[in-house]
């Protein structure tokens, strides 16, 4: 039978490869070749999206340096895995600060000038990404 197997080298090989496809869309975004209706999922910017991914990849790179003496093989899908993960669940993390912030009934504050309407989003987005 066949086993599939990565080291821990093409683990961190991988979550550069997700680093580095975030940031070219990132760069895409920036430069406005963005499809325009992908700028916003429903209620969701992208840029939680963005962030709960980078998030997620951080903590994973984070994860293979720490444990480079006793890396454990049983995780490695995990790490392929939790850049998608981690979008997931800060879309999530959003919708539960976007219901709560519906429920109260209060309007949101406006947004100071100079600071990202979704500021706050995004926080959340790469918190709930990172800590996944």
């Amino acid at each position: 039978m066949w086993k599939w197997t990565m080291t821990r080298s093409s683990i961190f090989f991988v979550q550069i490869v997700w680093l580095l496809a975030l940031a070219a869309a990132a760069v895409v975004y920036f430069l406005g070749y963005w499809p325009p209706q992908l700028v916003n999922l429903g209620s969701i910017p992208i840029g939680v999206v963005w962030f709960g991914a980078v998030g997620a990849v951080i903590i994973s790179l984070t994860g293979i340096v720490e444990h480079a003496t006793d890396w454990d093989t049983g995780f490695n899908l995990w790490h392929l895995s939790r850049p998608l993960v981690g979008a997931a669940l800060a879309v999530v993390g959003v919708l539960i600060i976007q219901a709560g912030v519906l429920a109260s009934g209060t309007p949101p504050a406006s947004a100071t000038p100079g600071v990202p309407k979704n500021l706050l989003y995004y926080l959340v987005a790469f918190l709930v990404g990172y800590r996944e």
